[in-house]
């Protein structure tokens, strides 16, 4: 302790040698006490002033005469009220639109407008076109939030006062009406009318009875109906149901539908276009081979595999589905030109056939038909003939073998010629080729023919003609002949001229077949399927709709039937109540034909006769509220007493920790760092200490506070010291500078959510979860137990919930300062290195 002590001699000396250091430290000492005491003075009777709080009042109501003649103006009565009231700021005006204009100029923070019809309004709610008396209020909510809050006071008293006019007004009605009643009640007539009256009440009362059971019925019947609906809903949301699924399967068909038509349209595309391609082909191949480029063979293979391809997309547009009128047209079409191109092909066969014997037959007649007729007729002579005709068959045999050898050479050479035409590529080459060919067909026609005639020479000289021999040679001149003609018009191509064109005629009709297939047959049906598509699809989001629909109708069915059940309850509850009114009708209808005099008549019209005034002032404030308080305060600036007083004491920490070093910089051989921290908060304590009298002093001296226990008020206020001096001091020593700051951290929310100036519960989630954790509320609520007055325990146990804050600075001072010397030390090295901090 002597250490502790030590240090605390050494700080107080160091602070009282030194005349700016002891000046400084008396301006800290009365610096907290300046703020709690300003903001106490500013809040001590707030609401004392109301009357400054000016509301503009215009009064535009209408005097009212009454049936007695007498003039009645509520208006200007509730105006007279208003001047008596000294509470609030009241400026009466003539002009309504200037008193809303200054109202927002701000001139006003409200302003109350008395509409015209106020008064008559009052006096006439038994007519058909009652309206309700009117007063505007406005107020300009922007000035301040606490004089909107003292308006609205003040709109609620003028409320009030206008409610206990009204009820007045209102119950004096009534009561006249009352009084001149009874007045006509007291004759004999008036009292046969009555009669009349009831017995005519009675009468409705018996009708009403009658329809309330006819009600009674028709809706059991109407409960019994809704019930059996509920089955035909049901079964109607299962096939609704069933239905959907249906529509959902055909979408799907449709989907599968319209890829499968896609894949065919492709299909037939494709086919179209090959097809198109292999006419075009064919058509080049027959070019070439009427030139005598392409051999007839190949010729026929392309018309066989053009035919097949014909026959594929026939077959694949028959078994693919697709119907309609281009559809049917398109196949009819495809089949006429299969055939053609068939018989096409057929012929181009035997044509090519001959065309390609043709050449062959040359040879074939010599050496099968003129060579052997010769042969035979020559030795079916006889041999003096012979022998008579020897020189001149040497002769002619000479000839004719020399013929016959060289018709022979030439054929072969007809037969090379033309194959090379068929298979040249080179044109000059072709066409020397088909002339040299011509040539040597001209030739050996013209030595055949010779041939025939060196025969006749050899009958006349024999003096004999063989006839056969004669008609062979014939034969086998024609025979060359036509085979010579029919290869030369293959060769001139005049024979088959008519294909090409017809099958150019089938490109173009297998172009537009392609067309129609794939740009209208199919466009359409994908857009058939689609609309369809949609149309199912819509009609699916129908059904779903009218299933969510008439999902609904059964909980609507059910609480029908449970609300036309309550009203036949009600109803039979009518009907009682009827039976009960028509029992008291007979009642009085019966007193009324026994005697005019009843006591129980004359009772009432005796309640009827009173004074209508007396009765409108019970009914206008027919109770009274007696206002007891419980802890009371002197004023709004006592009860913010505690919460300024601890806000100040918080600052002076503040205001220390700023001000004051907390490291202790004198060694002392022997002191603990327990013995240091101590030492040190010693002159935090004195200070706050001071800091706390000066303040608590003038709260009940300066102010005159009221307060129900000064000393524990002291008291709460030193407690209060102590614990915030420690906190202060001890996060400024752990964590330096950090603690400092977090430090006026804590003030601030504490500022925000203490409960010290609001109820707690009025404040956000946040601040009623926090506020337990911070030292404000328990000494607030310590000094408030001081100031107003205690119950049992409670100022004791604020006490020490409130030293629990204290224990909370012991222990970061002096358990959490060690490991974080380092970092402090880290950390003010790296300030002063800034040169600013």
């Amino acid at each position: 302790m002597r250490n502790v002590f030590t240090i605390f001699k050494n700080d107080f000396r160091a602070l009282t040698r030194h005349f700016l250091a002891f000046l400084i430290i008396l301006a800290i000492l009365f610096l907290p006490a300046l703020y709690a005491w300003f903001n106490i003075y500013a809040f001590w009777d707030p609401y004392g002033k109301t009357k400054d709080v000016n509301i503009a009042v215009v009064c535009n109501d209408r005097d009212y005469m009454d049936e007695d003649g007498k003039i009645i103006n509520i208006g200007n009565q509730l105006v007279e009220q208003l001047k008596a009231d000294k509470k609030i700021g009241y400026v009466f005006l003539d002009d309504a639109d200037k008193a809303v204009d200054d109202l927002y100029a701000g001139k006003y923070y409200a302003a109350v407008i008395i509409e015209p019809d106020f008064t008559y309004n009052m006096y006439n709610f038994l007519n058909e076109d009652m309206f309700s008396p009117t007063i505007n209020f406005y107020q300009n909510e922007k000035t301040n939030p606490i004089a909107v809050k003292v308006v609205e006071a003040a709109g609620d008293n003028v409320k009030q006062l206008v409610n206990k006019a009204y009820i007045q007004a209102v119950v004096e009605t009534l009561f006249d009406k009352f009084n001149t009643f009874s007045e006509g009640v007291q004759g004999d007539n008036t009292v046969s009318m009555l009669k009349n009256t009831l017995a005519k009440i009675d009468r409705n009362l018996a009708q009403y009875d009658d329809t309330i059971d006819q009600f009674v019925a028709a809706n059991n019947s109407l409960v019994g109906t809704l019930n059996n609906s509920n089955s035909t809903i049901d079964y109607t949301i299962h096939l609704l149901g069933n239905e959907r699924i249906n529509i959902s399967k055909q979408i799907s068909y449709l989907e599968s539908t319209k890829n499968d038509l896609a894949l065919i349209n492709e299909e037939v595309n494709t086919l179209l276009t090959n097809l198109q391609d292999s006419v075009q082909k064919a058509i080049y191949k027959l070019d070439r081979l009427y030139n005598g480029g392409e051999e007839p063979d190949t010729v026929k293979e392309t018309l066989k595999e053009l035919e097949r391809q014909y026959q594929e997309l026939i077959d694949y547009l028959t078994h693919s589905g697709i119907s309609g009128s281009e559809a049917e047209d398109t196949l009819s079409a495809l089949n006429k030109v299969k055939d053609k191109i068939t018989q096409l092909r057929e012929q181009l066969g035997m044509n090519t056939q001959v065309d390609a014997n043709a050449a062959d037959q040359l040879k074939a007649d010599y050496n099968e038909i003129t060579v052997p007729t010769v042969y035979t007729a020559v030795t079916g002579y006889d041999y003096d003939d012979l022998k008579q005709a020897q020189t001149t068959e040497q002769s002619m045999d000479t000839m004719m073998t020399f013929m016959a050898d060289d018709a022979k050479q030439r054929i072969a050479n007809i037969q090379k010629n033309v194959k090379i035409a068929k298979t040249t590529d080179d044109a000059d080459a072709r066409e020397q080729a088909l002339t040299a060919a011509r040539d040597d067909t001209a030739v050996v026609t013209q030595e055949l023919s010779a041939l025939g005639t060196a025969m006749d020479a050899v009958e006349d000289a024999a003096g004999t003609t063989d006839k056969k021999a004669s008609k062979a040679a014939a034969q086998a001149a024609d025979n060359t002949k036509d085979a010579g003609d029919i290869f030369d018009d293959i060769l001139k191509g005049n024979r088959d001229i008519d294909l090409i064109e017809y099958l150019q005629v089938i490109s173009d009709l297998l172009g537009n077949a392609r067309v129609a297939l794939t740009e209208i047959v199919y466009p359409s049906i994908d857009t058939l399927l689609t609309n369809l598509q949609d149309s199912l699809g819509d009609l699916s989001s129908i059904l779903l709709d009218l299933s969510d629909v008439m999902g609904k109708v059964p909980p609507i069915v059910n609480e029908l039937g449970n609300t036309f059940g309550a009203v036949n309850n009600a109803l039979v509850q009518v009907k009682e109540l009827i039976g009960n009114y028509r029992t008291r009708i007979a009642d009085a209808l019966g007193v009324l034909n026994g005697d005019t005099d009843d006591t129980r008549l004359q009772q009432v019209l005796d309640f009827m006769n009173v004074d209508p005034q007396s009765i409108a002032e019970f009914f206008a404030s027919p109770v009274t509220i007696r206002s007891e308080s419980v802890y009371p305060v002197e004023s709004y600036g006592a009860a913010m007493a505690p919460f300024y007083t601890m806000l100040a004491i918080w600052v002076g920490c503040i205001i220390l920790n700023a001000i004051l070093k907390v490291d202790t910089p004198i060694e002392l051989i022997g002191a603990t760092t327990g013995q240091k921290f101590f030492g040190r908060y010693l002159i935090f304590a004195l200070l706050s200490l001071i800091q706390t009298m000066v303040i608590m002093t003038g709260d009940l001296v300066i102010f005159g506070m009221d307060c129900a226990h000064p000393g524990l008020f002291i008291l709460s206020g030193v407690v209060t010291s102590l614990t915030c001096s420690m906190v202060a001091y001890s996060m400024a020593i752990a964590f330096g500078n950090i603690g400092k700051a977090l430090f006026v951290v804590f003030l601030i929310i504490q500022i925000a959510g203490s409960g010290g100036s609001y109820p707690i519960e009025l404040l956000p989630d946040f601040f009623q979860q926090v506020y337990l954790f911070f030292p404000f509320p328990y000494a607030i609520n310590a000094m408030r137990e001081a100031i107003a007055g205690l119950y049992h325990n409670n100022y004791l146990i604020y006490l020490l919930q409130l030293l629990l804050f204290f224990g909370v600075g012991l222990f970061v001072g002096l358990v959490l300062k060690r490991p974080l010397d380092g970092i402090n030390r880290y950390m003010n090295d790296q300030l002063d290195k800034s040169e600013m901090m």
